[in-house]
Formats: C-alpha cells, sequence, structure tokens
C-alpha cells in the first residue's frame, strides 16, 4: 500500500460528488447535528460502513466539519471499545437529565 495522496484504502464510490450534492441540497446544507449553515461541509454515514450501512440516501447526512471530525473520532472509539463522553447538549438531549426540565 502507498501513502499520500493516493489514500487506496479510502477511495470514493463511483457517482459520490452527485451523491454528496444531492444530500447537501436535501438538508438545506444544515448540519444535521448542531444546525449550522455550511457548503463545505461533509456527506455522512449515520450507520457506518464497517457496521453494515449503506451508501443509500437514507443512510447519509450532511455535517459539519468539527460535527464530522467528532463523529470520526467518537466512532474510532468504540471501536477500541471505549465509550466516548457525551457533549453538554447531548447529555441535555438525554431523558431524566437534570438538565430536561
Amino acid at each position: 500500500m502507498t501513502w499520500g495522496n493516493t489514500r487506496q484504502w479510502h477511495r470514493k464510490p463511483k457517482g459520490w460528488d452527485k451523491t454528496r450534492a444531492r444530500i447537501a441540497l436535501r438538508d438545506g446544507y444544515t448540519c444535521q447535528t448542531c444546525g449550522q449553515l455550511t457548503d463545505k461541509g461533509h456527506c455522512s454515514h449515520i450507520v457506518p460502513q464497517a457496521k453494515g450501512g449503506s451508501d443509500a440516501d437514507d443512510n447519509l447526512r450532511w455535517l459539519c466539519e468539527p460535527c464530522n471530525m467528532r463523529e470520526a473520532k467518537d466512532e474510532a472509539m468504540r471501536a477500541k471499545g471505549i465509550e466516548p463522553k457525551l457533549s453538554r447538549v447531548e447529555r441535555r438531549k438525554r431523558d431524566g437529565d437534570h438538565w430536561n426540565r
């Protein structure tokens, strides 16, 4: 395997640019996690491909750069058997939390 800019292990599927544009338009260029409006976002899998997720539109969502990076970091931690800490916003969304009044 060669390193550098080739990234053979992470090739985009055929037609990915069109899929990415379609998902961005469908989600109104709005991050589906934090609500930030951005045209420099990422088309992210809801169920990761490593866990059987597909490239179907119903398994894709538009995320801003920070949210996409956090999702990738959390997924890597889960792969190592470590449960990531929830952000303050995510903790407030949980049922039974004292912030949920």
